[in-house]
């Protein structure tokens, strides 16, 4: 089964031109059996506001639904794929001070319906937008 590897959030920061939008770079690579090279997959990201257990912190904020997702075909046993996802700066400040950011990545065979494949987080971001 495909598996998601090597996940991070690799860029971010606000736009140049309009401070209050932030763009968010998602990186992940994708390892495929054999049988799985040349067949068709969905992926998608979406972003977390991780609040680490903390006192009346409730649970994690989710800052992004999942978009519609995206197909490509797994053209070799490892595929290297990377999302932007532009949010509201308002979005991101979910608590007073720094925010912890994860991104949540999703992958699954092509019209087959059912679980992912794979469903992974990336490691968390500090961020103070």
């Amino acid at each position: 089964m495909a598996n998601i590897i090597n996940q991070e959030i690799s860029e971010f920061g606000p736009l140049p031109n309009d401070r209050s939008i932030w763009s968010i770079k998602v990186s992940y690579d994708i390892r495929f059996r054999d049988d799985e090279v040349s067949v068709d997959f969905d992926d998608a990201v979406k972003l977390w506001e991780d609040d680490r257990g903390e006192p009346f912190g409730g649970g994690d904020d989710q800052i992004t639904p999942y978009p519609l997702p995206s197909r490509f075909r797994a053209s070799s046993s490892l595929v290297s794929r990377e999302k932007t996802i532009m949010v509201f700066r308002d979005q991101l400040d979910t608590e007073a001070g720094g925010e912890e950011v994860k991104a949540q990545i999703w992958l699954r065979r092509a019209d087959s319906g059912g679980a992912a494949d794979d469903e992974v987080y990336t490691p968390i971001k500090e961020m103070s937008p």
